[in-house]
């Protein structure tokens, strides 16, 4: 007999923290998705596009190469060698004069770099944010949306 996938269960703790503690760490990055942000070149964490308490977008930086957070938050501006052609960075870069930047820091460790993928996925759980979804999914449930309007 085949069993139905269940969800994941959500995550409630990383590193010893619990994600509510976690999600006030997020840190207001002004111009974020405009100007580099040279400061955070040597920080790892994770970055979120937001408007309001939205959560649209949210990515990690753990980069070895040096660029950390600063180039994470670059992709909404600069396209990088490897095209970024996700929907979610696509839709990113077209609206980010309306976005907000937010970002998590840690120091670059090995540990700090584990810890920063379990976090990922614990805050999407928690924010489910739109452009992180697989497009035909979300433009899916806007289609049933508007159907289910237009019965009213």
């Amino acid at each position: 007999m085949k069993r139905k996938k269940l969800a994941a269960d959500p995550v409630t703790e990383v590193n010893g923290l619990s994600i509510a503690k976690w999600d006030d760490e997020w840190k207001l990055v002004p111009q974020g998705f405009v100007a580099p942000q040279r400061k955070l070149r040597h920080k790892v964490g994770l970055w979120a596009a937001t408007r309001g308490s939205k959560f649209f977008y949210i990515a990690a930086a753990a980069n070895k190469r040096g660029s950390g957070l600063s180039g994470g938050l670059a992709r909404s501006y600069v396209k990088n060698s490897s095209g970024d052609k996700g929907w979610g960075l696509k839709t990113l870069r077209q609206r980010s004069a309306e976005l907000d930047a937010y970002v998590i820091t840690m120091d670059r460790s090995p540990e700090n770099i584990k810890i920063i993928g379990a976090l990922k996925k614990a805050m999407m759980q928690r924010h489910d944010p739109e452009w992180n979804r697989p497009e035909a999914i979300t433009s899916a449930a806007r289609e049933a949306s508007y159907e289910s309007r237009a019965k009213r």
